[in-house]
This record gives structure tokens, C-alpha cells and sequence, in this order.
């Protein structure tokens, strides 16, 4: 599944190639959509009710996993073709093998009617939830093999202690069967961290290791096993994955920030200094990969503890000057309460009249506890009402 689409430029340090031209309109909606994204993560969140949200560094990829989607239904089932619709809107004829939940509603042998256009054959096996006891309505069935089945019905009946749910879905993340192997990687992003960070004694470093050298596996399934390499590495690691970090760089893959983030975990402070002058040295560096760089260090202030919050607090000040990064790294300086900062948040908004900066710039102060920023929010006011306007509408959208 795609998450982003790589850029053009030459070569630079460390593989890092300069940036593309965006068209203003592009830029505009990215930078509209990256500013209130942080304004009400800012204005709603502090730094400690991030540990409670899943992985932060490798997004879910379907719509639910297995147990949520047989969680929120009535009824789920394993059933079989036994007769396909002749035209592509009429409904197919599938008979009951397995009633997995709802076994009080229906008996073991049943049939149901569903559209299901693909490809199969008669006496093929799929996966079906339902809804409404009274008057049942079953989603599209979705193909299943024997293993995808047997590994349904585990998962209904894996007990709900998280860790033991983990340790059982970690044998599966490079299942064969990619039905099985999505759902377990679903699983684990939607895992908080502190129960990855449970599991550790559990994890195989050398098999993770193998899974990031492999090129068959996706890329978007590698940002996870870059976090639990983060987990369990050891400083050994660090030159395996420098490489792959490179190779990231160098043919602007998706997942950076997941392989940046592992780096900075097992090389710490020299991790922090080498991705310092690989992508903040020059402000020309491509946007996508510094974007990737401030996640990657904003889930090391909210999530992990290798790097202090000071050293990145320092990083992000040192942005300030840039307003495409600056817009982005100012929610998090007000996150983590860096009011120390508020002089140069006063510069930032005299020197821009970008108005996604200063309405950065404005809530910074809106929720800063220090006596002189009610005076400062009045001057800003005067400055750009604007501005201060519709600052205060995304606050209070943020709560």
C-alpha cells in the first residue's frame, strides 16, 4: 500500500538528494493540512497520552483487524461457493462450514446469499461477517485458504491479555499467506508501544534483521519491524541498518522516519549528530525526507528514552528559522512545554507573514503558562488580527 510517492533531484551527502519544486497549490494544502494536524494534536494531547496510542511509526494498513472486525459484528463464519451469481450484481450462494460467532442465532449448516464479483470456484472457501440477528445483512465475503482459516478461528478464541495476543500474532507477521500476515502487522500497529516494549525478551533480533534485508518484504510492512528492531537491537546493528538507512536516502523509500527513528535508537547521540548534517545542515534538503526526520525524533520525545527531550528540543529551536519546518516543529515545543522558547517564537513571527506559521506561533502562546504571554497574544493581535482569528477558531476545534 503506497504512502507517499519518491521525488526527483541528484545525488548529495549520504544519498540525500535536494529538493524538488512543489507547485504553490501543492505546498499550500500540505502545509495547511501538516499545521492543523499539529494544532490540535497541541491543543489536545500532552506528551505522556501519546504512549497510550498505537505504533506511531507504522500505521495500520486495513480498516480493522480480524478480532475487530468479528468484535463489532454479530455473526462471523467460514463458508463455502456453491453457487455463483450469473451477471455481476446478482448474489452468489454460499453454504456454512464453520460458524465461528453467533452460534446461538445459527445452526452449523446454513446458507446465505451475498455479490461477490472475483474470481473462484465452486466449493471455495471465504470469510463472513454479519449483522442484525433479527433480519441478517452479511458483508462481501472475503477468499480464505486453509491456514487463513485455522488462523481465524485462533484468533476468536486468543484470550485478551495484550502481550499474550502479541506474542501469538509475532509468528505470523511473514505468514506465507498475505491475508495472514496483514492482519498480524495490523495488530501490532495498533499495539501501544509500552506493550511492544513488553514483548521484548520475546522477539527474534536476527529474524527481524533478516526480514529488513529481504526485498520481498513490503515496504510498508517494514516501518514495523524497524521499530522492533528498535526494541531488541543492539549497538551490533547499528552498520546493518545505516545501509538500509542509506539505501532509504539514497531511492527515497517510504518508511524513513521508522528507519531513522531505529537508527537514532541503537546509535544514539552519534545517531542524532549524523542525521543533524544529513538533513538539517542544508535548508535545500528535500521536504519529505526532514519531514521524516521530525517524526522520527518527535517519537523519540513522546515515546522512547535513548535521546533526552533537551536534545531535541535543541534540534527543533534550530529549525525555527525555516518556516516550512518550523510550523511543523512548534506544536511539539508547546507540547513539551518549552516556554524558554518564546523569544524566538516572538522573532518567528515577526519574520514570516506566513500565516500557517504565526497561527503556530499564536496558539504556542495561547497555551504557554508564563505571565508575559497574554501581553505578547494582545501585540500579536494588533499585528495580524487575521491571523489571531483564525488561530483562535483551531484552537478551540482542538479543545
Amino acid at each position: 500500500m503506497p504512502f507517499s510517492k519518491p521525488t526527483c533531484g541528484s545525488p548529495g551527502d549520504w544519498g540525500v538528494r535536494p529538493a524538488c519544486k512543489v507547485s504553490k497549490s501543492r505546498r499550500f494544502r500540505l502545509s495547511a493540512f501538516i499545521f492543523i494536524l499539529g494544532c490540535l494534536l497541541g491543543a489536545s494531547l500532552k506528551a505522556n497520552d501519546f504512549r497510550q496510542l498505537q505504533c506511531p511509526l507504522c500505521p495500520a494498513i486495513s480498516a480493522l483487524t480480524i478480532a475487530e472486525d468479528i468484535r463489532q459484528m454479530d455473526f462471523a463464519a467460514v463458508v463455502q461457493l456453491t453457487q455463483k451469481g450469473s451477471q455481476p450484481n446478482q448474489a452468489s450462494k454460499f453454504s456454512a462450514v464453520r460458524v465461528i460467532k453467533g452460534k446461538k442465532w445459527f445452526p452449523d449448516q446454513f446458507e446465505i446469499e451475498s455479490i461477490y464479483s472475483g474470481k473462484a470456484a465452486i466449493g471455495d472457501r471465504f470469510f463472513v461477517t454479519g449483522i442484525d440477528k433479527k433480519n441478517p445483512s452479511w458483508n462481501t465475503p472475503t477468499p480464505v485458504s486453509q491456514a487463513a482459516e485455522k488462523y481465524i478461528g485462533q484468533v476468536f478464541n486468543l484470550p485478551g491479555d495484550p502481550l499474550q495476543r502479541l506474542n501469538f500474532f509475532k509468528k505470523h507477521l511473514e505468514h506465507p499467506d498475505n491475508f495472514i500476515a496483514l492482519d498480524a502487522y495490523d495488530e501490532f500497529a495498533r499495539a501501544p508501544y509500552d506493550d511492544i516494549l513488553a514483548i521484548k525478551a520475546h522477539l527474534d533480533r536476527r529474524q527481524i534483521i533478516q526480514w529488513l534485508q529481504s526485498k520481498k518484504v513490503p515496504d510498508a510492512r517494514r516501518r514495523l519491524f524497524f521499530m522492533l528492531l528498535g526494541v531488541c537491537g543492539t549497538k551490533d546493528d547499528v552498520p546493518i541498518v545505516k545501509t538500509i538507512l542509506e539505501d532509504y536516502l539514497e531511492n527515497k523509500r517510504t518508511g524513513l522516519d521508522a528507519a531513522i527513528a531505529c537508527f537514532l535508537t541503537l546509535a544514539k547521540d552519534a545517531g542524532l549528530t549524523q542525521i543533524q548534517k544529513s538533513l538539517f545542515r542544508f535548508p535545500d534538503r528535500d521536504f519529505s525526507q526532514q519531514y521524516a526526520a521530525i517524526s522520527a525524533l518527535r517519537f523519540h520525545g513522546t515515546e522512547a528514552d535513548v535521546l533526552s527531550k533537551a536534545q531535541i528540543i535543541k534540534v527543533f529551536r534550530s529549525l525555527l528559522d525555516r518556516p516550512r519546518l518550523a510550523e511543523l516543529v512548534i506544536p511539539d515545543l508547546a507540547r513539551w512545554e518549552d516556554w524558554d522558547s518564546s523569544k524566538e517564537m516572538i522573532t518567528v513571527f515577526k519574520e514570516n507573514d506566513i500565516q500557517s506559521v504565526r497561527i503556530a506561533v499564536i496558539n504556542f502562546f495561547r497555551v504557554c503558562p508564563l505571565p508575559s504571554a497574554k501581553t505578547t497574544l494582545r501585540e500579536l493581535n494588533e499585528v495580524d488580527p487575521i491571523s489571531f482569528q483564525r488561530a483562535k477558531t483551531l484552537f478551540l476545534l482542538g479543545g
